[in-house]
């Protein structure tokens, strides 16, 4: 029988394959946590513009009596927007506040919301409210 007639891999061959494989991962494993880090952004990015679109109709619908207040700063529960069907929840969760500030001709919003995912990780903490602000809650 021939000596290098072999049906196996020898071992040498093994930790090869083995090596190859760990670079393999080792460069893919930070690539794939990179890309859902970003997806993650980008969801938290998307449900920002949502609630800044659902804001201003917010104070388009009470625009008459944001105006006739003697008051030039309110504070809105996010929770409020929710409860009113301005804004619905799908993949990021939100609690927190949102300052609207008064001015000449038209009402600027400020937002402290801090923000989850469907897992329950944090994709933003918001710093506190400021105080001082009109407590607003719409019909």
């Amino acid at each position: 029988m021939n000596k290098f007639n072999r049906k196996a891999f020898t071992l040498i061959e093994m930790l090869v394959v083995v090596i190859v494989l760990g670079v393999i991962l080792a460069i893919a494993i930070p690539s794939v946590r990179n890309l859902i880090n970003q997806n993650r952004n980008r969801k938290y990015q998307v449900h920002m513009s949502i609630v800044e679109e659902k804001t201003k109709l917010f104070i388009d619908r009470y625009h008459g009596e944001l105006e006739s207040s003697s008051a030039n700063c309110f504070q809105i529960d996010y929770q409020d927007l929710l409860d009113q069907d301005f804004i619905t929840e799908q993949d990021v969760y939100c609690r927190g506040s949102i300052i609207i500030r008064k001015n000449s001709d038209d009402f600027e919003a400020e937002y402290y919301l801090s923000c989850v995912d469907q897992n329950d990780d944090s994709l933003h903490e918001s710093s506190s409210v400021p105080t001082g602000c009109t407590i607003f809650v719409g019909n």
